[in-house]
């Protein structure tokens, strides 16, 4: 049983007797929450999404794991695959995101006639492909702090996930 923002259990046991481990995984996924929260987990991202090979469940996936906000027996194996999700997002953006983010949010000097008219809206595409590399690699840093964080608390069950 996952415990999310949403549903208190106040008879569940907790998952681990190791606070320290426990404190530092929570940390860890609050962390991802933050950032997959405050810049993936917007429209203008999902419509970049679009045309990524990427299953509509990875991303159900990745927000169910940043939804944890305590563990429970059995959140290990949820939090497992959902690193596993977040890794296999990640590794698409990187492949057909990175390489081609100015010309999917129209702001490429190289397509003039497709540009974004609208002043306000072309600074923020701007913005945005200016920063998605630098925010996908804090992604990607922050994933791995979840990973070391993961493996402390419940050691071995990640690679048998993989």
């Amino acid at each position: 049983m996952a415990s999310t923002a949403g549903s208190a259990t106040s008879h569940a046991i907790p998952a681990s007797h190791d606070g320290l481990a426990e404190q530092q995984l929570l940390s860890a996924i609050r962390s991802v929450r933050h950032l997959f929260e405050r810049y993936f987990d917007q429209n203008w991202f999902l419509s970049l999404l679009d045309e990524v090979p990427v299953d509509p469940q990875t991303l159900r996936d990745v927000r169910s794991l940043t939804r944890l906000n305590t563990l429970f027996l059995g959140d290990e194996t949820e939090i497992a695959h959902g690193i596993v999700e977040l890794n296999k997002l990640q590794a698409a953006l990187r492949r057909y995101v990175v390489p081609h983010i100015k010309e999917k949010l129209l702001v490429s000097g190289l397509r003039a006639a497709r540009a974004i008219r609208d002043t306000d809206q072309y600074i923020l595409r701007r913005c945005v492909a200016m920063t998605f590399e630098h925010n996908l690699a804090e992604l990607e840093a922050l994933t791995g702090r979840l990973r070391l964080g993961f493996d402390a608390h419940s050691p071995g069950l990640l690679s048998a996930e993989q």
